[in-house]
């Protein structure tokens, strides 16, 4: 069938780039970010004995593994919503991202359930995968070498695209868990060029929207080496840059969450010019 690229990665650019939308997401990764940041400064703080030390980074760390499983959990709430919300904004509806709320709510276990399902299948691949790593310890030939790297690269992205739609079918439709997934394979089978010219589409706008990302990190690291001739002297320069660093880390969760919101509308508008294809 025909596939209108323009229209989905246009629609969900423009999706993306509203305060409305991008707000919520952006909170979550500021969020996410700041956190690491005080963990970090905390750490630094207490960097004058190795006992001190070890106590603040164990605590920081657990910390940040609390705050990362909420925000996690969060996250799949506002997925399911972008999701509905964005599939209504590709038909032409204009409503808030808050309008999505409720509908979030009902759907929110099975989501859960199939975000679960989709680490599953991709760690199983994972384990059967494994024989090549095993090969290449007794044979690091180049050629075994670039022959793993295919097929391990092949099978990972197989997988993506068959498990690509999951997400919309579930939130958008009456399925169960495992039906849900069923349908992303069969319309993955169905429209698996369409699919991966989506998804090469997608990977080229990813390396673009990633660039001003990484010209922050860079920013943030020359910020910090002109002060850093030893390890002592390097916790000196990143405790003094903390501030600046809290602030490009805000600039960060920006453009990252830019993306996700990007990426999920993305889905979302392919989703509903695929959706037919099912039937």
């Amino acid at each position: 069938m025909h596939v209108d690229y323009g229209k989905i990665f246009g629609g969900a650019l423009r999706y993306a780039f509203s305060a409305d939308k991008l707000l919520p997401m952006f909170t979550v990764y500021a969020v996410m970010v700041l956190s690491l940041v005080f963990v970090g400064s905390a750490a630094l703080d207490a960097s004058g004995t190795t006992e001190a030390f070890a106590v603040s980074l164990i605590g920081g760390i657990a910390l940040f593994a609390v705050v990362f499983m909420a925000l996690i959990l969060v996250s799949i709430f506002l997925a399911i919503a972008y999701t509905h919300n964005a599939f209504h904004h590709a038909k032409g509806g204009h409503e808030k991202l808050s309008a999505s709320y409720d509908y979030a709510k009902t759907k929110y276990l099975k989501t859960l359930g199939a975000t679960v399902m989709t680490y599953v299948v991709a760690f199983a691949a994972g384990i059967m995968l494994f024989p090549l790593s095993i090969i290449g310890i007794f044979d690091d030939s180049i050629g075994l070498l670039i022959a793993r790297i295919i097929i391990e690269n092949a099978v990972n992205i197989a997988i993506s695209l068959a498990l690509l739609l999951y997400l919309p079918i579930i939130v958008l439709e009456s399925k169960g868990l495992i039906d849900s997934l069923k349908e992303s394979f069969g319309t993955f089978r169905k429209n698996a060029k369409a699919m991966l010219i989506y998804w090469l589409i997608w990977l080229v706008m990813f390396m673009i929207l990633l660039i001003p990302a990484a010209l922050i990190m860079i920013f943030g690291v020359n910020a910090i080496m002109p002060g850093a001739a030893g390890m002592q002297s390097l916790a000196a320069a990143v405790k003094a840059a903390m501030p600046l660093l809290a602030l490009l880390a805000i600039a960060l969760a920006a453009i990252v969450a830019y993306m996700q919101v990007f990426y999920m509308a993305s889905v979302s508008y392919l989703y509903a010019q695929l959706r037919h294809t099912r039937r």
